[in-house]
């Protein structure tokens, strides 16, 4: 069938159905105003709702949810994490879907559920509205009757609270089945209720939900151990200061370099203190030569070498020896004197 294409990539390109990707019928696009990454989001949300895919969990009121993190969305749907949190709070706010969140402060996982009763409602309007044989000319007014209609004071309508995803009991089985035995780390899993940002209590061994006398003790904050100011820090500093620049006023690439150059000049045996001939030399040079290359922070480290065979180390200088004292030079001659002695012996 694709003989047509001489091309042997082409034709096995053509034939593969593995790619990875996201199906985005078209009415997942028109029930959400025209917004593609809604649409996308959405189409996503209704593939891992499958429950052959073994991704759904159920809570207590025999709720199934979907955990997702944000960084999982962009895998499927090439989507950064910012615009994942926009588009759920969207799909939330047209009530195509329920959220709540689980994780502490910093940490936390996006919990989600399919309304299907507003999925059947905007479905079936779509429908009724011809949505398979629009036009761009009409498009605009089609996608009207799918936003949420405005108060007469033209402000939003409030979106009533959504029931929270109370306890996490056990997950979905393929068969549709839950766990036999309930696991103890997601038996104990306390969902955060994201519109009043609250734990809310668990449900009783009956099924209802109460107050519950035992709340969760937040663990206490690790307390950060301050930071050690690395070995070249003085040489980075003495280098901002010999080119006259302000930390604050640089870009990251530049400070970057800087923190390099302090590197390989301290790790050459350079001290800080001889950062400033070797700008004032190699600046110098570069005038004196007239280089037709600019003059950056990354020359000191070429011809650093230069200036040290100019200016070599001085060599330590030896501390004084203390003077004898006058009973040690008593002990010496009297050793001078014996050994004269033996000699003349011997000379005898």
């Amino acid at each position: 069938m694709l003989d047509y294409n001489q091309s042997e990539f082409a034709r096995v390109w053509m034939s593969d159905r593995t790619r990875r990707g996201v199906h985005v019928p078209l009415i997942y696009v028109d029930i959400n105003e025209g917004n593609e990454h809604d649409a996308k989001i959405f189409s996503q949300i209704i593939y891992w709702h499958d429950p052959v895919r073994g991704k759904l969990e159920r809570d207590s009121q025999g709720n199934y949810w979907l955990r997702r993190k944000h960084s999982a969305w962009f895998e499927d749907t090439r989507i950064k994490r910012a615009t994942v949190r926009r588009c759920l709070e969207r799909l939330k706010a047209r009530g195509l879907i329920f959220l709540s969140t689980t994780g502490s402060r910093g940490f936390e996982e996006p919990l989600i559920r399919v309304n299907w009763v507003e999925l059947e409602r905007r479905a079936k309007l779509w429908e009724e509205t011809s949505g398979d044989e629009l036009s761009e000319a009409g498009y605009d007014a089609f996608l009207k009757q799918f936003a949420p209609p405005l108060l007469p004071d033209n402000s939003p309508p409030v979106i009533e609270a959504q029931p929270p995803c109370y306890q996490i009991t056990a997950p979905l089985l393929p068969d549709n089945r839950g766990l036999n035995s309930i696991s103890p780390s997601l038996e104990s899993l306390k969902i955060l209720e994201t519109q009043e940002d609250s734990i809310m209590p668990a449900a009783d061994a009956s099924g209802q939900v109460g107050n519950s006398k035992t709340q969760p003790i937040p663990k206490p904050l690790k307390e950060k151990k301050p930071r050690k100011p690395p070995a070249h820090e003085p040489m980075y500093l003495a280098l901002l200061a010999a080119f006259k620049l302000q930390k604050e006023n640089m870009t990251k690439t530049a400070d970057k370099a800087y923190w390099s150059v302090a590197a390989e000049l301290h790790k050459a045996g350079y001290t800080p203190e001889e950062a400033l001939p070797i700008y004032r030399y190699v600046k110098r040079k570069s005038e004196d030569e007239e280089w037709k290359v600019s003059f950056t922070v990354w020359t000191l480290t070429k011809h650093a070498p230069e200036w040290r065979k100019r200016n070599p180390k001085k060599a330590e200088a030896i501390p004084p020896q203390p003077l004898a004292s006058e009973s040690d030079l008593a002990g010496v001659e009297a050793d001078l004197q014996s050994l004269y002695t033996s000699f003349a012996e011997v000379a005898r």
